[in-house]
């Protein structure tokens, strides 16, 4: 019980003395046992909070590297994709173009024998 009331001033001894102030931290009551483990219970569900934080911050982070990643993915492969139509289009137009005239030539070679 002593360590309870120790920051606790004593009354004066006789009715003629004043009582003195005692140091600041006199005045100010101990915490008591009873709320102690509260403390303890909060300052613990503090530290889980944190970490709880930590780790969504975390997987947050990995998440949003991998959606980037995978964003650059897609539009490289859309500009090879791109790239390819493109050279395949130019080379079916080249081979319409070889195709006609080689047959503009036959019919202009046929119609001009005949003539």
């Amino acid at each position: 019980m002593s360590s309870l009331h120790s920051n606790v001033q004593a009354p004066p001894t006789t009715a003629t003395t004043p009582p003195t102030p005692g140091p600041a931290s006199t005045l100010m009551p101990n915490p008591s046992i009873s709320t102690q483990p509260h403390l303890v219970s909060l300052v613990l569900q503090s530290k889980k909070a944190l970490q709880i934080g930590e780790h969504l911050c975390t997987r947050a982070h990995t998440a949003s590297n991998a959606s980037a990643q995978a964003a650059v993915d897609v539009l490289a492969l859309d500009a090879k994709v791109r790239w390819v139509v493109e050279a395949v289009g130019e080379q079916l137009k080249v081979r319409l173009i070889d195709s006609f005239g080689s047959r503009l030539n036959l019919t202009c070679s046929c119609s001009s024998q005949r003539v």
